[in-house]
Protein backbone atom coordinates (compact mmCIF):
# COMPACT_ATOMS: atom_id res chain seq x y z
CA UNK A 1 0.00 0.00 0.00
CA UNK A 2 1.30 3.21 -1.09
CA UNK A 3 -0.26 6.56 -0.02
CA UNK A 4 -2.93 5.42 1.36
CA UNK A 5 -3.84 3.28 -1.90
CA UNK A 6 -3.34 -0.32 -2.59
CA UNK A 7 -2.15 -0.99 -5.64
CA UNK A 8 -3.34 -3.19 -9.11
CA UNK A 9 -0.33 -4.71 -10.61
CA UNK A 10 -0.50 -5.70 -14.13
CA UNK A 11 1.40 -8.09 -15.73
CA UNK A 12 1.38 -7.39 -19.59
CA UNK A 13 3.05 -10.02 -21.95
CA UNK A 14 2.21 -9.03 -25.17
CA UNK A 15 2.82 -8.08 -29.26
CA UNK A 16 2.21 -4.44 -29.93
CA UNK A 17 -0.47 -3.89 -32.48
CA UNK A 18 -23.16 -15.05 1.68
CA UNK A 19 -23.78 -15.80 5.06
CA UNK A 20 -20.76 -17.35 4.01
CA UNK A 21 -18.50 -14.01 4.56
CA UNK A 22 -15.96 -15.68 2.26
CA UNK A 23 -12.52 -14.89 0.60
CA UNK A 24 -12.31 -16.57 -2.81
CA UNK A 25 -11.00 -20.15 -3.39
CA UNK A 26 -10.08 -21.98 -6.54
CA UNK A 27 8.90 -39.19 -5.00
CA UNK A 28 6.13 -42.55 -4.11
CA UNK A 29 5.31 -45.74 -5.65
CA UNK A 30 2.58 -47.37 -5.52
CA UNK A 31 -0.96 -45.45 -3.58
CA UNK A 32 -1.10 -46.74 -0.40
CA UNK A 33 -4.16 -47.35 1.48
CA UNK A 34 -5.79 -44.06 3.22
CA UNK A 35 -8.93 -42.03 3.36
CA UNK A 36 -8.00 -39.77 0.41
CA UNK A 37 -9.87 -39.66 -2.80
CA UNK A 38 -13.19 -41.89 -1.73
CA UNK A 39 -15.81 -40.47 -4.69
CA UNK A 40 -19.14 -38.75 -2.61
CA UNK A 41 -20.88 -38.44 -6.01
CA UNK A 42 -21.05 -37.52 -9.44
CA UNK A 43 -23.57 -34.81 -10.25
CA UNK A 44 -24.41 -33.61 -13.82
CA UNK A 45 -23.64 -29.71 -13.87
CA UNK A 46 -24.06 -29.12 -18.26
CA UNK A 47 -23.24 -30.66 -21.62
CA UNK A 48 -19.80 -30.00 -21.13
CA UNK A 49 -18.96 -27.48 -23.71
CA UNK A 50 -17.72 -25.33 -21.33
CA UNK A 51 -14.76 -26.08 -19.24
CA UNK A 52 -15.49 -24.01 -16.20
CA UNK A 53 -13.84 -24.27 -12.92
CA UNK A 54 -15.79 -24.58 -9.55
CA UNK A 55 -15.35 -22.00 -6.99
CA UNK A 56 -15.56 -22.90 -3.38
CA UNK A 57 -15.62 -20.43 -0.20
CA UNK A 58 -16.74 -21.22 3.38
CA UNK A 59 -18.13 -24.56 2.75
CA UNK A 60 -20.03 -22.93 -0.58
CA UNK A 61 -19.59 -24.44 -4.09
CA UNK A 62 -20.60 -22.19 -7.20
CA UNK A 63 -20.61 -23.76 -10.58
CA UNK A 64 -21.11 -22.73 -14.07
CA UNK A 65 -22.11 -24.35 -16.55
CA UNK A 66 -23.63 -24.19 -20.08
CA UNK A 67 -25.90 -26.27 -22.43
CA UNK A 68 -28.42 -25.84 -25.76
CA UNK A 69 -30.45 -23.48 -23.29
CA UNK A 70 -27.56 -21.33 -22.14
CA UNK A 71 -25.80 -20.96 -19.16
CA UNK A 72 -26.17 -21.22 -15.61
CA UNK A 73 -24.59 -20.63 -12.06
CA UNK A 74 -25.77 -22.52 -8.89
CA UNK A 75 -24.57 -23.34 -5.48
CA UNK A 76 -23.88 -27.05 -4.56
CA UNK A 77 -23.90 -29.01 -1.63
CA UNK A 78 -20.47 -29.54 -0.56
CA UNK A 79 -21.99 -33.31 0.96
CA UNK A 80 -23.47 -34.54 -1.94
CA UNK A 81 -23.41 -31.97 -5.02
CA UNK A 82 -27.43 -31.03 -4.57
CA UNK A 83 -28.81 -27.86 -5.91
CA UNK A 84 -29.09 -25.26 -3.11
CA UNK A 85 -30.35 -22.44 -5.76
CA UNK A 86 -29.49 -22.18 -9.68
CA UNK A 87 -29.81 -18.71 -12.16
CA UNK A 88 -30.31 -18.05 -15.56
CA UNK A 89 -26.77 -16.38 -16.49
CA UNK A 90 -26.97 -16.11 -20.24
CA UNK A 91 -24.54 -17.85 -22.23
CA UNK A 92 -20.69 -17.97 -22.50
CA UNK A 93 -20.38 -17.56 -18.69
CA UNK A 94 -16.92 -17.10 -17.23
CA UNK A 95 -15.97 -19.48 -14.21
CA UNK A 96 -17.14 -17.98 -11.11
CA UNK A 97 -15.58 -16.01 -8.51
CA UNK A 98 -16.66 -14.89 -5.05
CA UNK A 99 -16.80 -11.50 -4.15
CA UNK A 100 -17.28 -10.71 -0.67
CA UNK A 101 -21.44 -11.88 -0.02
CA UNK A 102 -21.88 -11.88 -3.86
CA UNK A 103 -20.71 -14.88 -6.44
CA UNK A 104 -19.76 -13.17 -9.68
CA UNK A 105 -19.94 -14.61 -13.52
CA UNK A 106 -19.55 -12.68 -16.65
CA UNK A 107 -20.77 -13.14 -20.41
CA UNK A 108 -19.62 -12.10 -23.61
CA UNK A 109 -21.95 -8.75 -22.69
CA UNK A 110 -21.52 -8.04 -18.90
CA UNK A 111 -20.97 -9.11 -15.55
CA UNK A 112 -23.50 -9.73 -13.23
CA UNK A 113 -23.56 -10.53 -9.33
CA UNK A 114 -25.96 -13.08 -7.54
CA UNK A 115 -26.41 -13.44 -3.74
CA UNK A 116 -24.06 -16.18 -2.30
CA UNK A 117 -26.97 -17.47 0.24
CA UNK A 118 -30.13 -16.93 -2.02
CA UNK A 119 -29.20 -17.02 -6.12
CA UNK A 120 -30.76 -13.53 -6.27
CA UNK A 121 -29.18 -11.14 -8.69
CA UNK A 122 -27.72 -8.18 -6.87
CA UNK A 123 -26.35 -6.35 -9.90
CA UNK A 124 -25.72 -6.25 -13.50
CA UNK A 125 -23.61 -4.12 -15.65
CA UNK A 126 -22.97 -4.49 -18.83
CA UNK A 127 -19.22 -4.18 -20.36
CA UNK A 128 -17.67 -2.59 -23.24
CA UNK A 129 -16.68 -5.30 -25.09
CA UNK A 130 -16.26 -9.78 -24.28
CA UNK A 131 -15.00 -10.44 -20.97
CA UNK A 132 -12.03 -12.54 -21.13
CA UNK A 133 -10.98 -13.07 -17.80
CA UNK A 134 -12.62 -11.78 -14.62
CA UNK A 135 -10.70 -11.86 -10.79
CA UNK A 136 -12.91 -10.52 -7.35
CA UNK A 137 -12.26 -9.62 -3.59
CA UNK A 138 -14.49 -8.33 -1.61
CA UNK A 139 -14.90 -5.21 -2.56
CA UNK A 140 -13.88 -4.95 -6.15
CA UNK A 141 -14.73 -7.06 -9.66
CA UNK A 142 -11.94 -6.76 -12.11
CA UNK A 143 -13.29 -7.57 -16.00
CA UNK A 144 -10.61 -8.10 -18.60
CA UNK A 145 -12.25 -7.19 -22.03
CA UNK A 146 -11.49 -7.75 -25.93
CA UNK A 147 -13.50 -6.72 -28.76
CA UNK A 148 -11.91 -9.46 -30.31
CA UNK A 149 -9.30 -12.14 -31.16
CA UNK A 150 -6.77 -10.65 -33.18
CA UNK A 151 -4.32 -8.39 -32.15
CA UNK A 152 -6.21 -5.11 -33.90
CA UNK A 153 -9.04 -5.27 -32.09
CA UNK A 154 -8.80 -2.91 -28.61
CA UNK A 155 -8.67 -4.57 -25.31
CA UNK A 156 -9.02 -2.94 -21.77
CA UNK A 157 -9.55 -3.44 -18.17
CA UNK A 158 -12.49 -2.24 -15.89
CA UNK A 159 -13.11 -2.40 -12.63
CA UNK A 160 -16.56 -2.63 -10.54
CA UNK A 161 -17.68 -2.13 -7.24
CA UNK A 162 -18.51 -4.98 -5.84
CA UNK A 163 -21.34 -4.70 -3.98
CA UNK A 164 -23.70 -2.45 -6.02
CA UNK A 165 -21.74 -2.28 -9.53
CA UNK A 166 -20.92 0.52 -10.21
CA UNK A 167 -17.73 1.41 -12.29
CA UNK A 168 -14.80 2.39 -10.69
CA UNK A 169 -12.86 2.97 -13.20
CA UNK A 170 -11.49 1.76 -17.02
CA UNK A 171 -8.50 1.42 -18.51
CA UNK A 172 -7.70 1.17 -22.47
CA UNK A 173 -5.03 -1.26 -23.30
CA UNK A 174 -4.62 -0.74 -26.63
CA UNK A 175 -4.01 -4.19 -28.57
CA UNK A 176 -2.35 -5.69 -25.21
CA UNK A 177 -4.73 -8.53 -24.85
CA UNK A 178 -5.80 -9.76 -21.70
CA UNK A 179 -4.59 -13.61 -20.92
CA UNK A 180 -5.14 -13.64 -16.88
CA UNK A 181 -5.98 -11.96 -13.72
CA UNK A 182 -4.79 -12.96 -10.34
CA UNK A 183 -4.43 -11.70 -6.88
CA UNK A 184 -1.45 -10.16 -5.30
CA UNK A 185 -1.81 -8.98 -1.23
CA UNK A 186 -4.78 -6.83 -1.92
CA UNK A 187 -3.58 -6.56 -5.50
CA UNK A 188 -4.29 -7.25 -8.96
CA UNK A 189 -1.98 -8.79 -11.40
CA UNK A 190 -2.88 -9.48 -15.01
CA UNK A 191 -0.86 -11.58 -17.17
CA UNK A 192 -1.41 -9.85 -20.80
CA UNK A 193 -0.73 -11.02 -24.41
CA UNK A 194 -1.81 -11.16 -27.72
CA UNK A 195 -0.65 -12.95 -31.32
CA UNK A 196 3.33 -12.60 -31.07
CA UNK A 197 3.81 -13.29 -27.14
CA UNK A 198 6.28 -10.32 -27.19
CA UNK A 199 7.04 -9.30 -23.51
CA UNK A 200 6.35 -5.77 -21.66
CA UNK A 201 6.48 -6.21 -18.32
CA UNK A 202 4.18 -5.25 -15.01
CA UNK A 203 2.19 -2.42 -14.90
CA UNK A 204 1.09 -0.90 -11.31
CA UNK A 205 -2.33 1.13 -11.05
CA UNK A 206 -3.98 2.72 -8.13
CA UNK A 207 -6.74 -0.01 -7.35
CA UNK A 208 -9.39 2.81 -6.46
CA UNK A 209 -8.59 5.04 -9.23
CA UNK A 210 -7.05 2.99 -12.07
CA UNK A 211 -3.97 5.75 -11.69
CA UNK A 212 -0.67 4.17 -13.42
CA UNK A 213 2.46 4.56 -10.71
CA UNK A 214 5.01 2.26 -12.69
CA UNK A 215 5.97 -0.70 -14.97
CA UNK A 216 8.99 -2.80 -14.68
CA UNK A 217 10.19 -5.80 -16.99
CA UNK A 218 10.91 -8.58 -17.23
CA UNK A 219 8.77 -11.01 -14.88
CA UNK A 220 6.42 -13.58 -15.83
CA UNK A 221 3.33 -14.49 -13.90
CA UNK A 222 1.04 -17.65 -13.53
CA UNK A 223 0.74 -17.67 -9.52
CA UNK A 224 1.17 -15.01 -7.05
CA UNK A 225 2.24 -16.06 -3.56
CA UNK A 226 4.78 -14.67 -0.94
CA UNK A 227 5.10 -11.14 -2.46
CA UNK A 228 6.69 -13.21 -5.71
CA UNK A 229 5.85 -13.74 -8.98
CA UNK A 230 5.62 -17.36 -10.21
CA UNK A 231 5.92 -18.51 -13.73
CA UNK A 232 7.14 -22.30 -14.32
CA UNK A 233 9.82 -23.16 -12.07
CA UNK A 234 11.34 -19.17 -11.23
CA UNK A 235 10.14 -16.68 -9.17
CA UNK A 236 10.19 -12.86 -9.82
CA UNK A 237 10.31 -9.46 -7.56
CA UNK A 238 7.11 -7.79 -9.41
CA UNK A 239 8.78 -4.18 -7.35
CA UNK A 240 11.91 -4.52 -8.76
CA UNK A 241 11.79 -7.02 -11.89
CA UNK A 242 14.71 -8.74 -10.57
CA UNK A 243 14.47 -12.96 -11.00
CA UNK A 244 14.87 -13.94 -7.34
CA UNK A 245 15.13 -17.67 -8.01
CA UNK A 246 14.94 -19.83 -11.58
CA UNK A 247 15.82 -23.57 -12.59
CA UNK A 248 16.65 -23.70 -16.53
CA UNK A 249 16.50 -27.08 -16.23
CA UNK A 250 12.77 -27.58 -15.80
CA UNK A 251 10.15 -27.44 -18.24
CA UNK A 252 6.71 -26.18 -16.65
CA UNK A 253 3.63 -28.47 -17.88
CA UNK A 254 1.17 -25.95 -16.29
CA UNK A 255 0.98 -23.31 -13.81
CA UNK A 256 2.49 -24.34 -10.22
CA UNK A 257 1.09 -24.11 -7.16
CA UNK A 258 2.47 -22.63 -3.68
CA UNK A 259 1.38 -23.52 -0.25
CA UNK A 260 3.12 -21.95 2.57
CA UNK A 261 7.10 -22.02 1.88
CA UNK A 262 6.91 -24.45 -0.66
CA UNK A 263 6.05 -24.62 -4.75
CA UNK A 264 4.78 -27.76 -6.73
CA UNK A 265 5.26 -27.80 -10.31
CA UNK A 266 3.90 -30.18 -12.97
CA UNK A 267 7.19 -30.34 -15.48
CA UNK A 268 8.91 -32.19 -18.20
CA UNK A 269 12.35 -33.15 -16.68
CA UNK A 270 15.21 -32.47 -18.61
CA UNK A 271 15.11 -35.86 -19.99
CA UNK A 272 11.34 -35.71 -21.54
CA UNK A 273 10.32 -37.06 -18.83
CA UNK A 274 6.31 -35.58 -16.79
CA UNK A 275 7.02 -35.45 -13.15
CA UNK A 276 5.84 -33.10 -10.16
CA UNK A 277 8.49 -31.43 -8.23
CA UNK A 278 8.73 -29.37 -5.52
CA UNK A 279 10.57 -26.15 -4.35
CA UNK A 280 11.45 -24.02 -1.12
CA UNK A 281 8.81 -21.45 -2.67
CA UNK A 282 11.30 -18.73 -1.66
CA UNK A 283 14.57 -20.19 -2.67
CA UNK A 284 14.00 -22.55 -5.34
CA UNK A 285 15.96 -25.02 -3.82
CA UNK A 286 14.89 -28.50 -4.92
CA UNK A 287 12.81 -30.65 -1.87
CA UNK A 288 11.67 -33.42 -4.06
CA UNK A 289 10.34 -34.82 -7.67
CA UNK A 290 7.73 -37.36 -8.32
CA UNK A 291 7.99 -39.41 -11.85
CA UNK A 292 4.44 -39.84 -13.45
CA UNK A 293 2.16 -41.20 -11.77
CA UNK A 294 1.33 -45.11 -11.72
CA UNK A 295 -1.12 -45.28 -14.40
CA UNK A 296 1.41 -43.60 -16.66
CA UNK A 297 -0.07 -40.26 -16.30
CA UNK A 298 1.54 -36.93 -15.44
CA UNK A 299 0.39 -33.58 -13.76
CA UNK A 300 -0.76 -31.61 -15.95
CA UNK A 301 -2.85 -28.68 -14.66
CA UNK A 302 -1.93 -26.25 -11.86
CA UNK A 303 -1.98 -28.52 -8.76
CA UNK A 304 -4.24 -27.47 -5.17
CA UNK A 305 -3.05 -27.35 -1.83
CA UNK A 306 -4.40 -28.48 1.27
CA UNK A 307 -3.49 -29.34 4.81
CA UNK A 308 -0.32 -30.93 3.70
CA UNK A 309 -1.65 -32.49 0.82
CA UNK A 310 -1.03 -31.52 -2.87
CA UNK A 311 -3.82 -32.96 -5.11
CA UNK A 312 -3.12 -32.62 -8.65
CA UNK A 313 -5.58 -33.47 -11.96
CA UNK A 314 -3.32 -35.64 -14.62
CA UNK A 315 -4.33 -36.95 -18.40
CA UNK A 316 -2.32 -39.77 -19.87
CA UNK A 317 -1.43 -39.06 -23.64
CA UNK A 318 -2.88 -42.36 -24.73
CA UNK A 319 -4.89 -43.06 -27.62
CA UNK A 320 -8.18 -41.93 -27.13
CA UNK A 321 -9.57 -45.09 -27.04
CA UNK A 322 -7.49 -45.88 -23.94
CA UNK A 323 -7.78 -42.44 -22.68
CA UNK A 324 -7.47 -42.00 -18.49
CA UNK A 325 -7.98 -39.14 -16.58
CA UNK A 326 -6.91 -39.14 -12.65
CA UNK A 327 -7.06 -37.21 -9.64
CA UNK A 328 -4.21 -37.82 -7.67
CA UNK A 329 -2.91 -36.69 -3.76
CA UNK A 330 0.57 -36.71 -3.09
CA UNK A 331 2.00 -35.85 0.70
CA UNK A 332 3.16 -32.61 0.49
CA UNK A 333 6.40 -33.22 2.94
CA UNK A 334 7.91 -35.96 0.48
CA UNK A 335 5.95 -35.91 -2.79
CA UNK A 336 4.79 -39.75 -1.57
CA UNK A 337 1.79 -40.80 -3.58
CA UNK A 338 -1.07 -40.85 -0.94
CA UNK A 339 -3.94 -41.93 -3.56
CA UNK A 340 -5.06 -41.94 -6.87
CA UNK A 341 -8.46 -42.20 -8.92
CA UNK A 342 -9.74 -42.36 -12.33
CA UNK A 343 -11.98 -39.54 -12.90
CA UNK A 344 -14.39 -40.56 -15.96
CA UNK A 345 -14.59 -38.14 -18.91
CA UNK A 346 -14.57 -38.38 -22.46
CA UNK A 347 -10.97 -37.72 -24.60
CA UNK A 348 -12.45 -34.37 -25.79
CA UNK A 349 -13.25 -33.15 -22.59
CA UNK A 350 -10.90 -30.97 -20.63
CA UNK A 351 -7.41 -32.63 -20.42
CA UNK A 352 -6.79 -32.12 -16.97
CA UNK A 353 -9.29 -30.22 -14.81
CA UNK A 354 -8.38 -27.69 -11.77
CA UNK A 355 -8.47 -29.31 -8.39
CA UNK A 356 -10.95 -27.37 -6.00
CA UNK A 357 -11.30 -27.77 -2.37
CA UNK A 358 -14.17 -27.23 -0.20
CA UNK A 359 -14.18 -28.40 3.56
CA UNK A 360 -13.10 -31.65 3.45
CA UNK A 361 -14.32 -32.80 -0.47
CA UNK A 362 -12.02 -32.50 -2.98
CA UNK A 363 -13.81 -31.49 -6.34
CA UNK A 364 -13.06 -31.23 -10.27
CA UNK A 365 -15.42 -30.24 -13.17
CA UNK A 366 -15.33 -32.34 -16.30
CA UNK A 367 -17.48 -33.28 -19.19
CA UNK A 368 -20.55 -31.77 -18.11
CA UNK A 369 -20.21 -33.37 -14.40
CA UNK A 370 -19.40 -32.29 -10.64
CA UNK A 371 -17.34 -34.85 -8.98
CA UNK A 372 -16.31 -34.79 -5.15
CA UNK A 373 -14.10 -37.22 -3.89
CA UNK A 374 -12.75 -37.11 0.03
CA UNK A 375 -10.02 -35.01 0.85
Amino acid sequence: MRGGQILVTLIVVASAGLGVGVAAGHGGATPVAVAHLHRLFAVPVGDGSSNNTPSAAGGAVFVSACNSGGCSLSRRSETNGAVVWRASVGVGATSPQVAGLSVVVATPASVAAYDANTGRRRWSHATAASVTQLLADPTRVYAAETAGQDITYPASIEVFDATDGHRLWSKPQGTWQTDQLLALAGAVVDANHSVGQTFRGVDEYAAATGQFIRRVARCHVGVVANGLLYSGASACDPHTGNVVWSDPTTGGAADPAVGGQQLDLPIIDSHGNPALRAYAATTGLRLWTHAATPNGASPNSQPTIAAGVVYAATASFAPPSSYRRTLTAFRQSDGAVLAAVSVPGSAGAQAAPHVVIANSVVLVQVAGVLYGYSA
